[in-house]
């Protein structure tokens, strides 16, 4: 949020954290962090300019941690479904 060569470092980090996790996620069990994270790494190549970003960001986050807290390997579950509803409509776009 602040801005300038702040917000290019946090996007930079960001990016490579989220390929990371696309690499990982599948590899753990964890299908569902493949997905959001590859959604991220989209959102940072098309969006990054654009001032919703901050917050698209935000709620990939937001999907991310439910799926630590609440151990949610099946992507196919209910709680998965749920988490995928929430970030689509907070969004705008369904995830890749």
């Amino acid at each position: 949020a602040a801005g300038g060569e702040a917000r290019s470092a946090a996007y930079k980090e960001v990016r490579h954290i989220a390929h990371d996790l696309r690499g990982q996620g599948s590899t753990f069990g964890y299908p569902l962090i493949t997905r959001i994270a590859q959604s991220i790494s989209h959102v940072l190549k098309e969006r990054a300019d654009q001032d919703d970003s901050d917050a698209t960001l935000a709620a990939h986050f937001d999907a991310l941690a439910k799926i630590i807290e609440n151990d949610i390997s099946d992507a196919g579950s209910a709680a998965a479904k749920e988490i995928i509803a929430t970030l689509e409509a907070a969004i705008g776009n369904p995830l890749a």
